[in-house]
This record gives C-alpha cells, sequence and structure tokens, in this order.
C-alpha cells in the first residue's frame, strides 16, 4: 500500500519567528561585515581618508597600478601600452590583478575624488561585496547555518587584509 504525503501549513506565530529570526541574523551578518570594515581599514577612516592601506610605499605602489589601469579606459592609452608591467606577452601579471580595482576608481576620479581614495574605496566596496555574495551563496547553496556562513565569509573576505 502507498503512503499519502499530505502538506503540513506552518501557524502563522512560527512563519513570523522564523522571519524575525531571519532579520536578527542578516542585522548580525552587516554588523559583523562593518566592524570588520572598520578594523582592517582603520588606517584609511582614521586618516580622515588620507592614508592608503599597508605601508606607504605598498600603498601607494598598489594604487600607481591600478591608477595606470584608468587611463586606457579613459582613452589616454592603450590597453597594448603598458610600459614596464608587461616584462612579457600573454601572461596575468601583477597588474592585472589590480585592473578591476583601475576600472572600479573611473566614475569617483571623474567626480573630482582623489585617486588614491578613490582606489581605497573600491577595496572597501569590492569587500562588502565579497562578504555579501558568499555569505548569500553560502546560505542558499549548501544552506550553511548562519554562524558557519558568517564565520566563513568573513574570513574569505578578510584574510588577505
Amino acid at each position: 500500500m502507498g503512503h499519502r504525503t499530505t502538506a503540513v501549513t506552518l501557524p502563522p506565530s512560527s512563519r513570523h519567528h522564523r522571519n524575525w529570526q531571519g532579520a536578527a541574523w542578516w542585522a548580525l551578518s552587516g554588523l559583523i561585515l562593518m566592524a570588520g570594515l572598520w578594523y582592517f581599514y582603520r588606517g584609511f577612516f582614521r586618516s580622515g581618508l588620507n592614508l592608503t592601506q599597508g605601508d606607504s610605499g605598498d600603498g601607494r605602489l598598489t594604487e600607481v597600478i591600478a591608477g595606470h589601469w584608468r587611463a586606457p579606459f579613459q582613452f589616454d592609452g592603450g590597453l597594448t601600452d603598458t610600459g614596464i608591467f608587461f616584462p612579457f606577452g600573454q601572461g596575468l601579471m601583477y597588474s592585472d590583478t589590480l585592473m578591476a580595482f583601475g576600472i572600479l576608481t573611473i566614475p569617483s576620479v571623474g567626480l573630482g575624488l582623489n585617486p588614491s581614495v578613490a582606489f581605497q574605496w573600491s577595496l572597501i566596496v569590492t569587500s562588502a561585496i565579497g562578504y555579501l555574495s558568499s555569505l548569500v551563496l553560502l546560505r542558499i547553496g549548501p544552506r550553511a547555518p548562519w554562524p558557519i556562513a558568517i564565520t566563513a565569509s568573513f574570513v574569505a573576505t578578510f584574510s588577505n587584509g
């Protein structure tokens, strides 16, 4: 004999509790993201938005290379006119990984923001996007529990910061 399956409807109070719990976890996730951004970019925030991350030489070099990638997209040179940044052709080099940040800074620089500050904001925005994206993917895909999804997203986002 076959078994019959019936749909179970949750009482309204149970659905309300589950929605409230989800909102609380999202709020906690947002607070953890804000704390991580403040901690890992504290030098930038405490400087009055004037310093790049890392030591002064490393931060400036990284911003200069990312700034180099703004030039072709602002019609100030070609993609193949890259000078010292390509010791050999057809290879993924150090500077290639910074191309996205250079492109992301174009609107800010075009509006008059200092290129170094625009670069720092592009790092902060991409850190936030990375954290939230991995959090959503972990919750939707493998349905990771909230504490695991938050922790894994935090570690993946800020492990290089």
